[in-house]
């Protein structure tokens, strides 16, 4: 898959070829959604708070969908860490 990024106008960042950035696809009732982890970087531009999103999804928009994910997308939180039993 090629790399892409999408920005917002509120310093919120995301960059396929980054670690700290995610995307997750999935297919439920016949649409594709995606939840993403994406960077904020703050007023100064220097930060890097992770943000989760999700929302609509197209592989033929990747850039664009992510993008409308950071604008639109509902919040999901961080998971706990599950215990191995």
């Amino acid at each position: 898959m090629e790399n892409f990024t999408a920005t917002t106008d509120n310093n919120l960042f995301f960059d396929s070829s980054d670690p700290d950035c995610m995307l997750i696809v999935a297919d439920a009732c016949g649409e594709l959604y995606a939840f993403i982890q994406c960077l904020d970087t703050g007023h100064d531009g220097e930060q890097r708070w992770p943000k989760r999103y999700w929302g609509p999804f197209s592989w033929y928009d990747r850039a664009g969908s992510v993008r409308r994910i950071m604008e639109t997308g509902g919040k999901w939180p961080r998971l706990p860490a599950q215990e191995v039993q």
